[in-house]
């Protein structure tokens, strides 16, 4: 049992910040209850911290002591291992664009799997399933342009789109508009009104 700890700990040790570990890929150090029990022990030392049911990553040892490593780095390590999108919610697209000064202190993410709760040590995560269209673009100023008109909601979205048109590249304006037939009426609408400036 020691030398399955100890050989986890040394490969979690070398790997970058944020990475997702799983049980499946330790299996050739012994059995599924050995690993299990292994990976148990390395949370119980503060070496390891389970983000959820057979997911851990690799805590940081700093000079105050040992805590989890930064949870937009977990998220996006634990999406491409899902292979799902998991994206900054609605509110910070919304905040980017100056469109609130609102900076939600819940950590919430948003995606087009399931949704589920993770723990990064003290720190709740949630990850809330909406709809496709809320996915669109990820890493592209497009994606959070319609996050952005979300968060505002139908009445805003018309002031809104008209502030968010002069703040980027009409590339992206153009691509929000190609995936009109994708998004809600009432964001047609708003977006239809700045489509001569595209």
């Amino acid at each position: 049992m020691s030398s399955v700890k100890e050989a986890i700990r040394s490969h979690v040790k070398g790997q970058p910040e944020g990475t997702i570990f799983v049980p499946k890929e330790f299996l050739s150090l012994g059995t599924r209850a050995s690993v299990d029990q292994a990976l148990a022990r390395l949370v119980k030392a503060d070496v390891l911290t389970r983000v959820s049911r057979g997911v851990y990553t690799a805590n940081i040892a700093t000079r105050f002591g040992t805590i989890p490593p930064q949870v937009e780095l977990v998220i996006e390590n634990y999406a491409a291992a899902k292979g799902q999108e998991i994206l900054q919610n609605e509110a910070i697209a919304a905040n980017r664009f100056g469109l609130t000064t609102q900076v939600p202190i819940r950590h919430v993410y948003i995606t087009s799997g399931p949704s589920r709760h993770l723990r990064l040590g003290k720190v709740d995560v949630e990850v809330r399933k909406v709809p496709r269209w809320l996915t669109l673009y990820p890493g592209r100023p497009a994606g959070e342009i319609i996050r952005a008109l979300s968060f505002v909601g139908a009445r805003e979205a018309k002031t809104a789109a008209s502030s968010i048109r002069s703040k980027v590249e009409k590339e992206e304006w153009r691509t929000v508009l190609k995936a009109k037939a994708m998004l809600p009426a009432w964001m047609t609408s708003a977006l239809a009104q700045e489509a001569n400036f595209a």
